[in-house]
């Protein structure tokens, strides 16, 4: 029996329920909220495939903003959106954000209180083919030593190999 508490889908051990990867309802959240505010803006640094943001692209190009491979500049810019009043959700790999930018997230979103969320993708070592280079083991602690974050880390079950 689930703990009711938890607050968890009654259906999360159903074998019948579809499955996806949570970069997939990452991508269809982004969609959803825009439609109910038009104030979300996404970035990426080159990874609007990998990380599912290009359904936001493709629906609200206005609001779209692929920097490339620069996660130091993507979350620049997210904090000044977020100072403008914009809600901007920054997307890339977590060995590269926070993983390259930390000190750029400190001093443009911690220190600023700028409403930025981060997604990081990737988080820990299973990035499959991608190897070690894309594997995050210090995201979450790392994100932890910053005043003001809130931390969410959302697990996809998959059932066991026999």
């Amino acid at each position: 029996m689930l703990n009711t508490n938890l607050k968890l889908n009654e259906n999360l051990f159903n074998e019948t329920v579809e499955q996806k990867a949570v970069r997939d309802g990452f991508g269809q959240a982004l969609v959803e909220l825009e439609k109910k505010n038009p104030d979300v803006v996404v970035l990426t640094a080159d990874l609007s495939e990998s990380t599912r943001v290009e359904g936001f692209a493709g629906k609200f190009p206005e609001r779209f903003f692929e920097v490339g491979v620069a996660e130091q500049n993507m979350v620049a810019i997210a904090a000044g959106l977020a100072v403008s009043g914009k809600i901007p959700f920054a997307s890339s790999y977590s060995v590269f954000s926070p993983g390259k930018n930390l000190e750029t997230i400190r001093t443009t979103i911690a220190y600023n209180r700028a409403n930025v969320k981060l997604a990081g993708h990737h988080s820990g070592i299973l990035t499959g083919p991608d190897g070690a280079t894309h594997q995050a083991t210090e995201d979450l602690a790392l994100m932890r030593t910053l005043p003001g974050m809130t931390i969410f880390s959302p697990a996809t079950l998959s059932k066991p190999k026999r």
